[in-house]
């Protein structure tokens, strides 16, 4: 099964909810009657390979993550991109889980330190 640890509760509900505040999508059952959000999908969760920030070969058309997303997220990373004179970088933000408190996603143009976007 794919429950959390514990559950299913009896008593809790026979509707099924996916908990998502971790990545890993695992389902509890809830009270049916209960307002919650809801995803109709939810891309399936795999150990990718760590991926390291600062050196790494990014080309155009990769998916680029923290290291260790989407399980540990307490990695600092900056990622540079590098075009030709004249050109422009898109950025396409798929995924952003971020927390107030901690986390931060700041586009800049120009090298090290440049104008904030």
């Amino acid at each position: 099964t794919h429950y959390i640890p514990g559950f299913p509760i009896n008593g809790y509900g026979d509707c099924l909810v996916m908990e998502t505040a971790d990545s890993k999508g695992q389902w509890a059952n809830n009270d049916c009657s209960a307002k919650l959000p809801f995803v109709c999908s939810w891309k399936p969760y795999t150990d990718s390979p760590p991926q390291t920030c600062l050196g790494a070969s990014i080309k155009e058309g990769d998916i680029v993550r923290t290291p260790g997303y989407p399980v540990d997220a307490s990695t600092f990373c900056d990622f540079f991109l590098k075009v030709q004179s004249g050109k422009l970088v898109e950025i396409e933000v798929l995924v952003l889980e971020a927390n107030t408190c901690c986390d931060h996603f700041i586009i800049e143009e120009g090298s090290f330190g440049g104008n904030k976007i």
